[in-house]
């Protein structure tokens, strides 16, 4: 084989290598093309094709499927028509920055079904320019319906403004605890009992600090076995409190874990008895106990003394729900 064959058959070999090479690039971007085309038409994405001068090219399936409306009665309309008043000025102001090259933030507007209804939807900040001949003849833009989860964060936010204000307005003297501890909510009639601060006690305090040593062992165990989840926690109880002036309250105390979670909210009820307490005798609370009966319209149904020990019953012992 003379030299000219041997380059006329490497150049040939090189053209099938280049042809072969072209051939599954071909069949790459055909792949791609056929992904992009189903992502696009198929996808659950919110595809729009805007052109320079804001009129809607191009909507894909789960656009017409949210918004319900047809492609023909969106296709060549100001994209701007279909947002609601409020919102026009910074959708403009994020389409031209767009249309321009520029990088933007995600963005969430309202927007206008078909049937009135309004739909948030959250604007990707990768909007892509599209170019024909080097020149940019529109943007596509990526959006997320994400009305539902608006809905739900405003229907936790009134909760939680419901919770607080059930929390603030409750009466007595109640706290949230954390899993360490650590109080990380408080009322204001704890404030009062405790005789510090809200912002003194947040985050800062944990409950043992309140509790007498003679008692701590005791809570410090019941509080371990009720963050676990068991059931052999009481769930009232009484125990001696100390606040800011080091005096001590005689307390009779309400605690629930909160469902699945590893915190606790706790009320206190003060039942100390002051210096200034006038006495009371064995026949007034004979008295009292009977009236209540009376007024409740029951019959007693164990002793007097009985009730007395219920009534009166002094902080060590426990009540179990």
């Amino acid at each position: 084989m003379t030299s000219i064959e041997r380059t006329k058959k490497q150049l040939i070999d090189e053209l099938v290598e280049i042809r072969k090479r072209n051939s599954r690039k071909e069949q790459e971007l055909q792949r791609l093309r056929e992904k992009y085309k189903y992502i696009y038409c198929e996808g659950p994405a919110l595809f729009l094709t805007i052109g320079m001068d804001m009129k809607i090219k191009d909507i894909n399936k789960a656009t017409r499927k949210n918004f319900g409306y047809s492609k023909s009665e969106l296709i060549g309309k100001n994209v701007l028509e279909f947002v609601v008043p409020e919102h026009r000025n910074k959708a403009s102001e994020q389409l031209r920055k767009a249309l321009n090259g520029e990088k933007n933030p995600e963005l969430e507007i309202d927007v206008y079904a078909k049937d009135g209804s309004v739909h948030t939807v959250l604007i990707s900040r990768d909007q892509v320019v599209l170019y024909k001949r080097d020149h940019p003849i529109g943007i596509l833009i990526v959006g997320t319906d994400i009305t539902n989860q608006s809905e739900l964060k405003e229907e936790l936010r009134k909760s939680e403004k419901k919770y607080k204000a059930f929390f603030e307005n409750t009466g007595m003297p109640t706290i949230i605890i954390e899993e360490d501890n650590t109080i990380s909510l408080v009322n204001t009639e704890f404030e009062r009992l405790s005789g510090f601060s809200k912002r003194e006690i947040e985050n800062k305090k944990k409950w043992t600090e309140f509790v007498a040593e003679g008692d701590l062992k005791r809570m410090g165990e019941f509080h371990r076995i009720r963050i676990i989840g068991s059931k052999k926690a009481p769930n009232k109880y009484e125990f001696l409190f100390i606040n800011r002036e080091r005096n001590i309250r005689n307390i009779l105390l309400s605690v629930s874990l909160i469902p699945d979670t590893k915190r606790c909210v706790a009320s206190f009820l003060d039942i100390s008895f002051n210096e200034n307490d006038s006495p009371v005798s064995y026949s007034e609370r004979n008295d009292l106990i009977f009236s209540l009966f009376s007024l409740l319209k029951l019959a007693p149904p164990f002793s007097v003394f009985s009730a007395c020990i219920i009534m009166f019953a002094p902080h060590n012992i426990i009540t179990y729900d």
